[in-house]
């Protein structure tokens, strides 16, 4: 799991665009958005461990169709 925090505890004006880079790259590299506030910050986990959870049933349909609500919004950015 990978979760950013940066918001909370900056070490300059440019985190936005640090959290914003670095949720591509993971992206990019196979991790799956499954958690995101208004103030950046991200919860990420690997896709296989993702979809290993999902087709056990620990995730809920709710969260699902909330975590694409928001991955869309995101995109949008």
């Amino acid at each position: 799991m990978v979760e950013f925090d940066e918001v909370h505890n900056a070490n300059d004006k440019s985190f936005h665009f640090r959290i914003k880079k670095s949720c591509t790259k993971l992206k990019k590299a196979g991790y799956v958005l499954v958690h995101s506030t208004h103030n950046l910050k991200r919860t990420f986990i690997r896709e296989d461990v993702y979809n290993s959870l999902k087709s056990r049933s620990y995730i809920s349909s709710d969260l699902l169709s909330q975590n694409q609500y928001k991955a869309d919004s995101m995109a949008i950015r």
